[in-house]
């Protein structure tokens, strides 16, 4: 190559060797677009292909998976505190929601923050939807690794974890109720039903064990959430074998399908309870079947771009808070939010600015405490409504539920919430240290 006027040769050898890197990185970039291109295509045809999954258990409820579904590192051990975070903020839209439908008849200001869009700040028949899709993908996390805790170890486990706290704060609601002041009546039916009738044992009986056409509303409206996820809770690993062996999409469909079948078969049937629960049953399984394909979903996600994920998050952000007030009545609202509640939870997981904000110390602490509060704060609603109603003004009322709903839901979460899940911890481990012992052989 001829030298270049008017350079010396160091800035030749400088200029060709500069030369030479540049045509390598070009190489180097087209050959790392073709291998994106590949990913991004080769991922879109699994979320539209069914992978094959081996049908032939390992042991009782253990699922082999194929290597191109393997649990993700980032699964294996993580325990998704964004979720926790999401949690906890749904709880806290239960209680502003109960707090606002107080007010709502009678404040007109309450009335148009159900209009606007700001409405998902108490849309809490949306955040029931929320729990039982989270639920739905949490439980089915453990059927994804190779081994896992035996059905007796998951039911005394899942028994401390969900049925104790509930046992417990039914009991308080009980104690307060008994000595609360007379019933009053302020023309809400949603709080005209609840403590309003002398307090009977077998009342209290039906309430604990969950048998019979109870009133879940009895004594805290809230309570029937809990008596549908204690039942589904015994079909979970069912519905994680499902969502094992389904694609996505066709599980989502069938999902939709069986809900608006059981909404129609519910009240031709003398026992509403089983189509009910059943049909509530299917939003565990859209987050089953968000767990089992969580990578290639969220591989999915990371691959839109930046106005379409935005959309999406709109979108889902208004059904969330625009389908709240009746989303109990029609299956279709309740396939809706828990699609957007997926979408919620894949901004939770995906996006690291969302993230890095759902792990701060204090949303965790309001995602750790979630249950409890969601438990109880209904009791301190009940009770101030029933021995202020007519006497204090709202001004007063509204920061002291606030305060005395925090403040019990951090005493029962310390004092009965953390000794029941070390109490399932530890039974767990005896129940699968007495499976892993064999019993002596009789000698003659």
């Amino acid at each position: 190559m001829p030298k270049l006027a008017g350079t010396s040769d160091n800035f030749e050898r400088e200029w060709r060797n500069n030369s030479h890197d540049q045509k390598g990185k070009r190489r180097e970039s087209i050959s790392n677009n073709l291998l994106s291109v590949c990913i991004v295509y080769s991922l879109a045809f699994q979320l539209n292909t069914q992978s094959h999954i081996s049908t032939t258990p390992t042991s009782n409820y253990n699922f082999e998976m194929p290597e191109a579904r393997n649990i993700p590192v980032e699964l294996s051990g993580h325990r998704f505190l964004e979720f926790d975070s999401l949690r906890g903020l749904a709880a806290a839209t239960v209680v502003v929601g109960h707090l606002m439908y107080l007010y709502r008849p009678v404040t007109p200001i309450a009335r148009w923050l159900y209009l606007l869009p700001s409405n998902f700040l108490l849309a809490g028949g949306s955040a029931v939807i929320l729990f039982f899709t989270l639920s739905g993908f949490v439980l089915t996390l453990p059927y994804k690794r190779s081994k896992h805790a035996s059905y007796l170890a998951y039911l005394v486990k899942r028994f401390c974890r969900l049925y104790l706290p509930f046992a417990a704060a039914l009991l308080l609601t009980v104690f307060i109720r008994a000595h609360s002041p007379s019933p009053v009546v302020i023309g809400q039916d949603w709080l005209d039903g609840t403590w309003n009738t002398p307090v009977r044992a077998h009342d209290v009986f039906y309430q604990l064990t969950g048998v019979g056409n109870f009133n879940p509303y009895l004594f805290n409206g809230v309570y029937w959430t809990l008596a549908v996820e204690m039942r589904i809770s015994l079909i979970m690993p069912a519905i994680a074998w499902l969502a094992l062996r389904m694609r996505f999409s066709i599980g989502l469909a069938a999902s939709l399908l069986t809900a608006g079948f059981l909404t129609w078969l519910a009240p031709h049937v003398s026992h509403r309870l089983i189509p009910v629960t059943l049909r509530y049953a299917c939003l565990f399984l859209n987050g089953a079947l968000f767990a089992t394909n969580f990578d290639l979903v969220g591989a999915w996600w990371r691959n839109r771009s930046s106005v379409v994920r935005s959309s999406l998050t709109i979108a889902a952000v208004l059904v969330f808070g625009y389908a709240s007030e009746a989303v109990h009545t029609y299956s279709l609202l309740q396939q809706a939010l828990s699609l957007a509640s997926i979408v919620l939870m894949l901004n939770a997981s995906q996006s690291r600015a969302i993230r890095h904000w759902l792990h701060r110390p204090a949303i965790l602490h309001a995602g750790a405490i979630s249950y409890s509060l969601y438990l109880t704060h209904l009791i301190v609603l009940l009770w101030i409504v029933h021995t202020f109603w007519g006497r204090m003004h709202a001004l007063y009322v509204i920061p002291g539920f606030i305060l005395a709903s925090f403040i019990l839901a951090e005493f029962f979460h310390y004092s009965v919430e953390k000794p029941t899940i070390k109490l399932g911890r530890f039974l767990e481990r005896l129940v699968l240290l007495r499976s892993l012992v064999k019993p002596p052989s009789l000698v003659r």
